[in-house]
Parts: C-alpha cells; structure tokens; sequence
C-alpha cells in the first residue's frame, strides 16, 4: 500500500507507545483499521524506520549524559569538602558501573553469556 499522511501520523503515535486503539481514536478511525495497516510490509517497514531513528537519537542521548554522569561522579570525587562516605559511594559506584568490582569476570557458560547479550539488548531498547 502507498502510505498516506494519516498513515504516517499513525507511524509516529505508534513510535510514541500508543496502542491500536489509541491511534484510532486519534484518527477517528476503528481500531482493526490500524491493526490492518500494521500488516502491511510498508507500513511495518515505515514504522521501524521511525523505531530506529528513534533508538538511535535516544542512545546518543544516553550516550551524552552518560559523559555528565561521570563529570559529576568525578567532581564529587575531587572535592575536598565532599564528605569521605560520598567519595567511597561515588567510587565503588564508577567501580560497579565499569564492571570492576571483584569476581565480575562473566560466566564460562555459553548460554548464560547468550543471555545477558539478550539482556542488554533489551535495556538498550529501553526508551528514558
């Protein structure tokens, strides 16, 4: 199907979490309507598209505020007036973060280390 602006509009509702139903009402439309154009390859192709664009700009965005994260972590670290028990707060949680704390070498087993791979994935899909 050729898609038209109010399939493009449902594109982006449905990249925002709405559900079917949601979207129809939106576009005053009935909910199998939605349900029928989400059948469609180009409209599925469309909206991972828009899916992706989406996980990108939002793993960019981690991505730079990860950097604050650690420039903030770091300033608590330095400063003289933080009391000690910050420090060590904020170091064992730069520690925990880098995967340096003690025994976190990663399992010898296969399949474990499949599924922490699934794990991550899925926590990197995760929209904040």
């Amino acid at each position: 199907m050729k898609l038209s602006p109010q399939h493009h509009q449902a594109i982006i509702l449905l990249s925002e979490g709405l559900n079917n139903k949601e979207v129809a009402e939106k576009l005053s439309v009935a909910p199998e309507t939605v349900s029928r154009w989400k059948a469609d390859f180009n409209f599925q192709a469309e909206l991972n598209k828009v899916l992706k664009a989406n996980h990108e700009a939002q793993r960019d965005k981690l991505r730079h505020l990860s950097s604050v994260a650690l420039e903030a972590i770091e300033g608590v670290m330095l400063d003289s007036d933080t009391p000690q028990r910050d420090k060590l707060t904020a170091a064992f949680k730069v520690l925990e973060i880098a995967e340096l704390k003690q025994g976190a070498i990663g399992s010898s087993n296969p399949a474990t280390l499949q599924q922490r791979h699934r794990e991550a994935e899925l926590l990197d899909a995760y929209e904040f």
